[in-house]
């Protein structure tokens, strides 16, 4: 074999070596990216039907029953269902961003206390049909816009990021409901008005019409009955 010829050999294993090399680093690349994030709770199946969330003294516990929220404690009351719904959503999308294990903690002899895990700050109970998860939530990291937390299922210790703490309420205030009235103006097919000295007025629907009944059958002004339910 001619030395050209080994020279080309050779050439053409060492540019085989950097193409494997490079598509080997650029996999890896992607299965970082892949797994650097996850998501905190695993709700791909189940819908949430629960929340509590407790701190020091306070807990603040809710159920939905059909398409309404109800507070549980500390008080019976219907619940603000946009409100509970957009803690929901903040739940459900909530990534973890770093994991530190038991093991690497013991190595750098930190317990879950030094964390502000043991006990926790605040705790996240989510409710599904068939489980429950909680989320424990601790202190700030030192750095960056972090918080420290762990999930029930794991003794791994995760960092979120502190926008998180930002969509729990402190209190039940955000979360009552202080609607007077309850329902849509879709879902209304009658309603009554009664005021003294000025009679007594019946509106229903019929076919997506609104009609009156009282004091006259006749056909009513659609878009003004639109905006008094609306108002109400």
């Amino acid at each position: 074999m001619s030395f050209r010829t080994t020279f080309r050999l050779l050439v053409g294993v060492c540019f085989l070596a950097c193409v494997l090399l490079l598509v080997d680093y650029h996999a890896s690349v992607r299965q970082v990216r892949k797994t650097g994030t996850q998501r905190v709770f695993d709700l791909s199946t189940e819908p949430i039907t629960g929340i509590t969330i407790s701190a020091e003294s306070n807990r603040i516990e809710c159920i939905k029953k059909g398409d309404d929220w109800f507070l549980q404690s500390p008080v019976r009351a219907r619940a603000n269902a946009a409100e509970l719904e957009r803690i929901v959503a903040a739940l459900e999308g909530a990534m973890w961003e770093e994991r530190i294990t038991a093991e690497q903690r013991e190595a750098r002899e930190l317990q879950l206390a030094d964390y502000g895990l043991d006990p926790a700050r605040i705790s996240v109970g989510v409710d599904t049909p068939s489980r429950r998860e909680t989320l424990f939530l601790g202190d700030r990291m030192p750095l960056g816009e972090g918080l420290y937390a762990r999930h029930s299922l794991s003794d791994a210790v995760l960092t979120l990021p502190l926008s998180l703490l930002k969509e729990l309420p402190g209190s039940i205030t955000p979360l009552r409901d202080r609607a007077v009235l309850q329902g849509t103006p879709a879902n209304t097919v009658r309603f009554e008005i009664q005021r003294q000295g000025a009679g007594f007025i019946q509106l229903v629907r019929r076919e997506n019409r609104w009609m009156l009944q009282q004091p006259l059958a006749a056909r009513a002004n659609g878009l003004a009955v639109q905006q008094i339910l609306a108002t109400l």
